[in-house]
């Protein structure tokens, strides 16, 4: 099925998670981590255009003995260990026009976004000096952004013309790790998979 786009843009306020990992060990497949849902709270943009939240007390110690700390991974199960590493995690929320919110995490297949961060970036930025991503199919926690404005991994650039969120663009886009998905964006709508993939 096609996915129609849609902008989403940032909002004043982020999610907040309890979060334990585990820095890359010698011979490990993924990184040991979890987080636990905390709150949502006020986030800014800083001078140097990184997006903060402002949690009420994330200059103050949230004792590890507190039981929303995650305990063990949530892919592999390993428990984590007093060395391990303890996080106030922030995760920016964006809205649609209707009010729904979304992070960039959880974004759906086909919403779209602006990325000022990237517009003073050389290479990350199309003729209207503005810098577009937009979610791929399946959207969510699976899928990947593309970065409309930035360069493709094998070489070359894509052309966007027209408005957000019904850009075309020039020549098709192919993500290649998983979940694949090798379409075009055409009028604001990215087409079903051109090898059959389903989602």
């Amino acid at each position: 099925m096609p996915w129609t786009c849609f902008v989403i843009t940032r909002t004043d306020r982020a999610r907040v998670y309890l979060r334990r990992f585990a820095t890359f060990r010698a011979g490990d497949t993924h990184t040991c981590q979890a987080k636990t849902y905390f709150g949502e709270c006020a986030s800014e943009v800083g001078a140097d255009g990184v997006e903060r939240g402002n949690w009420p007390s994330a200059g103050e110690y949230v004792p590890h003995d507190d039981p929303r700390w995650p305990t063990h991974c949530e892919t592999c199960g390993r428990a984590f260990t007093d060395d391990d590493h303890w996080q106030l995690f922030y995760d920016q929320l964006y809205a649609d026009d209707s009010g729904t919110t979304y992070t960039l995490r959880t974004a759906p297949a086909g919403a779209m976004w602006r990325c000022p961060w990237l517009e003073d970036t050389d290479g990350f930025h199309g003729p209207d000096g503005q810098s577009w991503a937009v979610m791929l199919p399946p959207g969510g926690e699976l899928a990947h952004e593309w970065l409309i404005d930035g360069p493709a991994t094998g070489g070359g650039r894509w052309t966007r013309t027209g408005e957000a969120p019904t850009f075309t663009c020039t020549p098709s886009v192919w993500r290649h790790a998983e979940p694949e998905y090798h379409g075009f964006l055409q009028n604001g709508v990215l087409t079903d998979d051109i090898n059959g993939r389903t989602y």
